[in-house]
């Protein structure tokens, strides 16, 4: 399982694309109280891809993948021929590496919640597989003509990161935490382990400023 990164993260600009945004915040199917960030609506993961799985095995002939998936909904096993048609069309073999190169990140965003919702800005907070989904937010900035600014907490709460992205572009860090401080503040607290008294920690969290 992957370490999980927190990032918060505002979409500023057009209001169609900022409303593209929300639109792909809709709650997930297998728990509707959850809120998910359906990146496949956004920037898809081709429909060949999305069933094959990682890791994937490559075998020469149709019989064998076919013995190896079985009945299975999830392609565990294709042909090096189809492998290779995978890597000429997609530039990847199956869905999580498809997934990593455009967007970042091997899934879609958990457990969001919208902080601010406004025609033209929209402030969400989301839980992704170890970083930010960098690849999709540049695209969806070059897409819209979006500002997106915000940070990323990794999940033992030790770092923070100030993420910027403009329709030319991404910002240097500096650049990016300027940014970050005219919409947001990092908060911390020490956490004491209660049955460890000397063993603390640092929990930081995004709040808006």
């Amino acid at each position: 399982m992957p370490n999980w990164a927190t990032c918060t993260i505002s979409f500023a600009g057009p209001t169609q694309g900022v409303a593209a945004i929300r639109d792909s915040l809709a709650p997930a199917p297998a728990d509707p109280s959850e809120l998910r960030f359906d990146f496949n609506k956004l920037l898809p993961t081709p429909s060949e891809l999305d069933a094959v799985i990682s890791p994937l095995r490559v075998v020469e002939t149709q019989e064998e993948a076919d013995e190896i998936n079985g009945d299975s909904d999830r392609i565990w096993a294709v042909t090096r021929a189809t492998a290779e048609r995978f890597i000429q069309d997609f530039g990847a073999v199956n869905c999580l590496n498809w997934r990593r190169a455009n967007w970042g990140t091997k899934w879609n965003g958990h457990c969001a919640e919208i902080l601010l919702d406004c025609p033209g800005d929209v402030i969400v907070r989301f839980d992704t597989a170890w970083t930010e989904p960098g690849q999709l937010l540049q695209a969806m900035s070059q897409k819209h003509g979006l500002t997106i600014t915000g940070g990323v907490i990794y999940e033992d709460g030790s770092e923070f990161f100030p993420v910027a992205y403009y329709p030319t572009g991404t910002c240097d860090t500096a650049e990016a935490a300027e940014l970050f401080a005219r919409r947001f503040v990092v908060r911390e607290e020490t956490v004491y382990d209660p049955d460890e008294p000397e063993s603390t920690w640092v929990d930081r969290w995004i709040e808006l400023a």
